[in-house]
């Protein structure tokens, strides 16, 4: 991870912002984020680790609203199957 600093100037008429923030760089692919959270949470695009597993079939995830959306998807199809015992 990469923290840069970024200045900013304000240019007359344009209204552009003044000042400086801190950016976070992706060391793989160079996209800049705000927060380091923001950078850590992009950073599981380019890993292999998936730490989330569906209890329902077992399907692994790289982060966690996606196996909540998918689980919601799957206990859906599962409860028209007469599944619902499985919780």
């Amino acid at each position: 991870m990469t923290r840069i600093t970024i200045a900013q100037t304000r240019n007359q008429g344009e209204g552009s912002l003044v000042g400086s923030y801190d950016a976070y760089v992706c060391d793989e692919c160079q996209t800049c984020f705000c927060t380091a959270t923001e950078l850590k949470r992009h950073q599981l695009a380019h890993s292999d680790i998936k730490g989330f597993c569906c209890g329902l079939c077992g399907k692994d995830f790289k982060r966690t609203e996606s196996v909540k959306r998918h689980f919601r998807r799957c206990f859906a199809t599962s409860a028209v199957h007469g599944f619902t015992d499985i919780l």
